[in-house]
């Protein structure tokens, strides 16, 4: 009895890592989308508002498919799962830092959020299935 709840608790503790590691490289990834949005509209000086708003969902939505990825490629099981929920996880960051800067809650924070986790949950799917090199 004691072995089983020794390799859940590992399993669980492994599936915590992997998805704090997808979700901190989505982030990465997804800071450098906007990165580079911003540094080509401030070079070519067309400050487009419009295009703002689909640039980030596009980049956040980017970062939790390779969140997802990468979780799922630590964790090596469970893709679905791992990848949605650091698809989860990305996107409460997100969340926090946009109500930290005065942003709203709407109807349109739960279809990024759906948008999220659907985008975690393939990039989960991929990883997992993704065939290693020998």
């Amino acid at each position: 009895m004691k072995k089983d709840n020794a390799r859940c608790g590992n399993q669980t503790k492994k599936a915590v890592i992997s998805v704090f590691t997808g979700a901190v490289s989505g982030i990465a990834v997804s800071m450098l989308i906007i990165l580079v949005s911003v540094v080509i509209m401030v070079k070519t000086q067309s400050m487009v508002y419009a295009a703002v708003v689909p640039i980030t969902v596009a980049a956040v939505l980017a970062g939790s498919f390779v969140g997802g990825y990468v979780s799922a490629r630590l964790n090596k099981s469970l893709g679905l799962l791992i990848g949605a929920v650091c698809g989860a996880v990305i996107f409460l960051a997100f969340l926090g830092i946009g109500s930290m800067s005065g942003g709203s809650v709407s109807m349109v924070t739960l279809l990024r959020l759906g948008l999220d986790i659907f985008s975690g949950a393939v990039g989960g799917v991929i990883g997992v299935n993704k065939k290693r090199r020998r």
